[in-house]
C-alpha cells in the first residue's frame, strides 16, 4: 500500500512540475492553450460573476463578404477589443493596419503619401473621458514597428496562467453558479465588477452603470468637460492630418448600458454631445444613433461587447467610406 501510496505522490508531483513548468514559459502556454476550454466563450461578464441563465453562446460571428482590393487605399485603426478582430480581408484596402490603445504611443512604418490614408480612431464609449483627453498618438509615422514575442498575451506567472487553465473547465461552471445565487439571494452579496441583474435579461459591466464611476453612463459631465474633449480631438485630429493621413475619423461605440439600461438616472449622452458639439471640427462615424433605432439586440446579453449583427452596422460604415470616391 505504501508502494502505491508513493508511485501516486511521485506522478502526481511530476504532473505538478509539468503544468508549472508550461504556465511558466508563454510558448508553451500558448501551445496548451487550445487543450482547455476558452474562460471568455460565455462572455466576460459570465466568466466574472458566473451568474445562472447566462451560460450561453450568443452571436457574435461576423464575416464580410469578399472584398476587391484597392491597392491606393491604406487604413489604420487605432482601436480596442471591440474592433481588433477584424483582419485585413474583412476590408477594401491594399494595405490595412490595427493598433491596440495599449501600444500607444507606437511607430509604424512611414505613409505612402501617393496613397490615400486613412486614419480611424475608435473607443468604447466607457474609455472615452479618459482617453481622448490625455492619449499620446504623435508618435505614429515615424519607425517601424517592435518585434512582439509570440504568445505576449499569456500572462507570465506560473499561478495565474495555472488558474487560467484549471479553473473554468465545464464541470466547475454548474457549482460557480451555485455559489453566486447563494451569495446572491441570501447575502445580497455579487460581483463587484457585474452590476446586479435587472430585469433586462443583460448584464451590464458595472463600471457603465455606477454613477460614482467616470465610465458609467449615467455620470453627469459638465459642458466644460466636453468641451476640453472636443478641443483635444479638434488638435489631434489636425496633427495626424498634417502628418500625412488624408483622412481622420473618430469613432464611440456606446456601453449596451447606453442602449439596454433603464435607471432612475438620466443618460449623460456622452457621444451626441461630442458628435453634435459645434466646436467639433472632426469627421466621425457614428453608430450610436443608428444602434439606438434598432429593435433587434446588438450586444451580447453576457459580455460588454457587441454581437455580429453590431460589429457589422460599424463595419459597413467603414467600408462605405473607403469605397467613396
Amino acid at each position: 500500500m505504501k508502494i502505491v501510496l508513493k508511485i501516486i505522490s511521485f506522478t502526481l508531483g511530476c504532473f505538478f512540475i509539468l503544468l508549472m513548468a508550461i504556465a511558466s514559459n508563454s510558448k508553451w502556454m500558448g501551445r496548451c492553450e487550445k487543450y482547455f476550454p476558452n474562460p471568455y466563450r460565455y462572455g466576460d461578464l459570465y466568466l466574472l460573476s458566473s451568474m445562472p441563465g447566462f451560460r450561453t453562446n450568443d452571436d457574435v460571428a461576423f464575416v464580410s463578404p469578399p472584398r476587391a482590393k484597392n491597392n491606393n487605399i491604406t487604413l489604420t485603426i487605432i482601436g480596442d477589443s471591440y474592433v481588433e478582430g477584424f483582419v485585413p480581408e474583412n476590408f477594401s484596402a491594399g494595405e490595412y493596419r490595427f493598433i491596440p490603445w495599449g501600444e500607444i504611443p507606437h511607430k509604424i512604418q512611414p505613409l505612402d503619401g501617393s496613397k490615400r490614408n486613412i486614419l480611424i480612431l475608435e473607443s468604447t464609449e466607457r474609455n472615452v473621458r479618459w482617453r481622448f483627453i490625455s492619449q499620446d498618438i504623435l508618435s505614429i509615422g515615424t519607425n517601424a514597428p517592435q518585434e512582439e514575442e509570440s504568445g505576449s498575451n499569456v500572462k507570465l506567472a506560473a499561478e495565474d496562467n495555472l488558474q487560467f487553465m484549471l479553473t473554468h473547465l465545464e464541470w466547475q461552471l454548474p457549482f460557480k453558479e451555485a455559489k453566486t445565487k447563494i451569495y446572491l439571494d441570501y447575502f445580497g452579496k455579487f460581483s463587484t465588477m457585474v452590476d446586479k441583474p435587472d430585469d433586462s435579461g443583460r448584464l451590464y459591466l458595472n463600471e457603465t452603470v455606477d454613477t460614482a464611476s467616470g465610465s458609467s453612463s449615467f455620470a453627469r459631465i459638465n459642458d466644460d468637460e466636453i468641451n476640453r474633449i472636443v478641443g483635444w480631438l479638434n488638435t489631434e485630429c489636425a496633427t495626424l492630418q498634417a502628418m500625412g493621413f488624408d483622412e481622420v475619423y473618430v469613432s464611440f461605440i456606446p456601453n449596451s448600458s447606453s442602449l439596454y439600461k433603464k435607471t432612475s438616472f438620466p443618460y449623460n449622452r456622452l457621444i451626441e454631445r461630442i458628435e453634435d458639439n459645434p466646436q467639433a471640427q472632426f469627421k466621425t462615424i457614428d453608430v450610436y444613433k443608428t444602434f439606438k433605432t434598432k429593435k433587434e439586440s446588438l450586444y451580447q446579453i453576457n459580455d460588454s461587447h457587441w454581437n455580429g449583427s453590431g460589429k457589422e452596422i460599424w463595419w459597413a460604415k467603414v467600408d462605405s467610406l473607403l469605397n467613396k470616391q
